[in-house]
């Protein structure tokens, strides 16, 4: 398939408000409201991928590597790991992890983890280069692929491939979805359906201890409301702000707004069998060069975005801006 047309946006466009005291003059609150545009339809991370639930349950659960704010691969519950092979990998876990119902973190749980993904009609397209999991002792096990895979550590990262504890799967069953048990800095507690989701600081938190004791999660459907509830302070932070609003919000002293290229794109397909004039690669060619990509973003996304003619963002592993670029050009 060629794709027509490809814009760049941000992955979320978050805003955040930050009052007009000192920074000796802050106090940190007991409970950050953030705003989301719909409900989670599940918290168990392998049953369900999509932006509204990893909002919540990235607060829940780790994976055994994660991205510091530079998109460096660091030690999550992993703590080190080396490649035996070019399809194998020894990992060491982090000694002393605890799961939010008292379990320890062990090989097992990671192990049961990936062969549950495996075994997800939801996920398991993303581990399908894993064919195992081999445990060597309470802190160690060894992946074993298919294949050779260059993109293991960068994939351990996704929301999906994140550990659940075993015991709290086979205690819960088909529940766990509602009734979720991570290692994260934040433990559930509450979800009142369409409304809110409340968790509340992990006080056995093996990492940073959260500074802030409650998160809660309102469910706001209308885009204009969550920026009426920023402006008056009535939530702290809110997602999926139109950008109609996000420009005007730039100039409100109370508001900051976080924006950048993230990994979400407008595309455009053809089907490149088709016996129609677009299963001419030429045509396709020409219908690209005849749309200002430019003129879109700015139109549209009121230049919160940016151009592109690729089937990914800056943001995405190996992205290469030089490749297949196709400028507006009616002539």
């Amino acid at each position: 398939m060629k794709k027509l047309l490809c814009l760049f946006v941000s992955a979320l466009l978050l805003l955040s408000v930050v009052g007009t005291a000192t920074a000796q003059d802050r106090k940190i609150k007991d409970t950050i409201v953030f705003a989301q545009s719909a409900d989670a339809t599940s918290l168990d991370p392998h049953e369900i991928v999509n932006l509204r639930s990893f909002g919540v349950y990235s607060n829940i659960y780790e994976g055994l590597v994660a991205l510091d704010a530079d998109g460096e691969i660091v030690p999550a519950l992993a703590t080190e790991w080396e490649q035996i092979d070019e399809k194998s990998f020894r990992f060491t876990l982090r000694d002393g992890v605890m799961f939010h119902n008292g379990e320890k973190l062990t090989s097992e749980d990671v192990k049961f983890s990936f062969e549950r993904m495996i075994n997800s009609k939801i996920v398991s397209t993303y581990v399908s280069f894993l064919e195992s999991v081999e445990v060597v002792d309470e802190l160690n096990f060894i992946m074993h692929m298919k294949i050779p895979y260059s993109q293991l550590m960068i994939t351990l990262t996704i929301p999906c491939c994140t550990i659940v504890s075993k015991k709290a799967v086979e205690d819960a069953g088909e529940a766990f979805g509602r009734n979720p048990v991570g290692t994260g800095p934040y433990k559930f507690v509450e979800w009142r359906e369409s409304e809110s989701i409340t968790l509340t600081a992990n006080e056995n938190y093996w990492g940073e201890a959260a500074k802030t004791k409650n998160l809660m999660m309102r469910v706001i459907p209308e885009g204009s409301q969550r920026s009426i509830m920023l402006e008056t302070g009535e939530v702290d932070v809110g997602y999926d702000i139109l950008a109609n609003d996000a420009k005007r919000m730039l100039d409100d002293p109370n508001l900051t707004l976080l924006h950048e290229v993230g990994q979400r794109f407008s595309v455009v397909y053809f089907k490149a069998n088709s016996q129609g004039p677009v299963g001419n690669p030429a045509v396709r060619r020409a219908l690209e060069y005849a749309i200002d990509k430019d003129e879109l973003v700015d139109a549209v996304v009121y230049g919160f975005g940016q151009s592109g003619s690729l089937y990914g963002t800056p943001k995405t592993n190996g992205y290469n801006p030089e490749k297949d670029l196709v400028e507006y050009n009616p002539e």
